[in-house]
């Protein structure tokens, strides 16, 4: 692999590890543990305390794995593994109950 093209998934990875702590970050400081189970009791997602402890810790750790630029890249497959689980995993939940195209406030969620 060239240069740029390292430079490139090396940028890449920083930008979505650092989405991926701030939602983490907002989920355990905002809305708290409870708060985040209590949400997805309300979309009906299993065992919503489990839930909620996992997707914080994926958020959180897994971001910070991404971050790393590739330094640790064979100790964070794992967590990587995990984030790139945990879109689609959300999307069949959530989108399972209430169909594909929805829309809130006049913006469509797909």
């Amino acid at each position: 692999m060239d240069r740029s093209s390292s430079i490139g998934i090396a940028l890449i990875r920083a930008i979505v590890g650092v989405v991926f702590v701030a939602h983490g970050a907002q989920k355990l400081l905002v809305m708290g543990v409870d708060g985040t189970a209590g949400f997805m009791a309300s979309q009906h997602i299993p065992l919503p305390l489990v839930s909620a402890v996992l997707v914080i810790a994926t958020e959180l750790l897994g971001g910070l794995a991404l971050t790393d630029a590739g330094v640790l890249q064979r100790d964070t497959l794992v967590l990587d593994a995990l984030i790139a689980a945990q879109i689609p995993t959300g999307m069949i939940l959530r989108h399972s109950l209430r169909g594909w195209r929805q829309s809130f406030r006049g913006w469509r969620i797909i």
